[in-house]
């Protein structure tokens, strides 16, 4: 098995140092000890890959401590048989590296602790998934307010278990130079979630790009993120899947929307905010005119959310991406939300995936296909679409400019992937069509294998 542990930089040889591959043992029967003395060893010798692995890292570690000043990026991928503590002393004397990851280490809080106080010259770090709790994310406000960090990974680390240590990165944020930072997945809960936004919330916030997903902010939480969306002039990323906002916390949110004029990515996904919660976010993009992204799929909006979201348009002439998916919209939602878009002029993609469209819904998406000058990418995956709606769409897009269309796992048979194979030949810009999980029979596989190999820059 190969173990690497990645020096990146500018090194004279390579950026990877690659360890010879480990021969197995010539049996994987555990033999019976030949004396007592066998039998109760107690520091039997460490395994081929546990000490090419030390051997590694204790090269790694000189190189560090000495100062090498080829070598600013470290990422250490295998920690088996390493001592990471040693990590901090040797970063403590060396002034090179810039960024450092201890992706999936499971370093835990003593690691993360002997790191960070060592870490004030880093511009990127990264130590998701490293077990370092609340007790090793103390020393992160620190590390923020030494005004070097502007890359933070500190997701699925149980962050927010206690108060301490997001009062702490709450409080240095908002005048920190970082720009990106994932705290996702760390149970912040609605007091973590405030701190973040008191961050944010301030005018000298230099955060562009911020990941809150799984959290558990609640409708609380993401009142005091709205109230920071009113005031921030610099976050134009923002991910708040699954926190539980509900109808509430989106009408707040909302507020600190439509008085915004720098974020142009939000996704809500997952967030129990139903038809009445998107009314709100709908009615904010009525004002808004920075928007461009917006996520709200697994929300339950249904057939009544389908004439919601209709009312975006054509008011709203900026978003040009929207993720529907898995929204119960049914036929008739989806019908009311393809009225809407015949007048988005500015719609370049649009993921309806998992809605129970069916045959219907796909035809009433078709009609609206030609009317959508800069729709390019379509995506209807799992909505049991037969032979009827892929024949209508397959009509209906030669007259697009879609350059991806996604059908997979539907219920397209023969005669509908033969309507599709010669809809590929007389549409030029289509280069991505996906049929996977359709029963497309013997004579549609060969319809499209020859309409692909007529097409050399197709991808089917």
């Amino acid at each position: 098995m190969e173990r690497r542990v990645s020096f990146g930089g500018k090194l004279p040889a390579v950026q990877r140092a690659t360890l010879p591959p480990v021969a197995p043992p010539a049996s994987s029967q555990t033999s019976r000890p030949s004396s007592s003395r066998d039998a109760f060893q107690m520091h039997p010798a460490p395994s081929p890959s546990r000490q090419a692995s030390h051997n590694s890292f204790v090269v790694l570690l000189d190189r560090i401590a000495g100062n090498d000043p080829s070598l600013t990026d470290v990422t250490i991928v295998e920690t088996e048989g390493c001592d990471l503590l040693q990590l901090g002393a040797a970063l403590g004397a060396n002034s090179s590296v810039t960024s450092l990851s201890l992706a999936n280490a499971s370093c835990g809080p003593a690691v993360a602790a002997a790191v960070l106080e060592s870490a004030f010259h880093l511009t990127k770090l990264d130590l998701s998934k490293c077990q370092i709790g609340p007790t090793g994310a103390k020393g992160i406000g620190q590390v923020l307010a030494a005004g070097k960090l502007e890359e933070l990974d500190i997701s699925l680390n149980g962050v927010g278990a206690t108060q301490e240590a997001t009062t702490a990165i709450g409080r240095e944020l908002g005048t920190s130079s970082l720009r990106i930072l994932d705290i996702s997945h760390n149970m912040l809960g609605t007091h973590g979630t405030k701190c973040i936004a008191a961050g944010l919330a301030n005018r000298l916030s230099a955060l562009t790009h911020v990941n809150l997903s799984y959290n558990a902010a609640g409708p609380d939480g993401i009142v005091a993120i709205g109230s920071a969306l009113r005031c921030n002039r610099s976050l134009v990323s923002l991910n708040l899947w699954q926190n539980k906002m509900g109808p509430a916390g989106a009408r707040k949110l909302a507020q600190g929307l439509a008085g915004n004029s720098v974020l142009n990515t939000l996704e809500i996904g997952m967030n129990e905010c139903g038809a009445e919660g998107v009314q709100y976010i709908v009615s904010a993009l009525q004002q808004n005119t920075a928007l461009k992204t917006l996520g709200i799929a697994m929300n339950n909006v249904g057939p009544k959310g389908g004439k919601v979201l209709a009312q975006l348009w054509p008011n709203n002439n900026t978003l040009h991406t929207l993720h529907l998916n898995n929204n119960a919209l049914g036929v008739e939602g989806a019908k009311d939300l393809c009225r809407g878009l015949s007048r988005a002029k500015k719609v370049q993609a649009l993921y309806l995936d998992s809605n129970g469209l069916s045959d219907a819904g796909a035809i009433a998406a078709s009609t609206c296909i030609p009317l959508m000058p800069k729709l390019t990418v379509l995506s209807l995956q799992q909505n049991n679409i037969g032979n009827r709606g892929a024949g209508m769409l397959s009509q209906m897009i030669r007259s697009s400019h879609l350059v991806q269309l996604d059908l997979a796992t539907n219920m397209i048979k023969e005669e509908g992937a033969v309507a599709l194979a010669e809809c590929l030949e007389h549409t030029p810009t289509l280069t991505k069509l996906s049929l996977f999980g359709n029963g497309l029979g013997r004579a549609g596989l060969s319809a499209l294998s020859e309409a692909h190999s007529r097409r050399k820059n197709s991808d089917l």
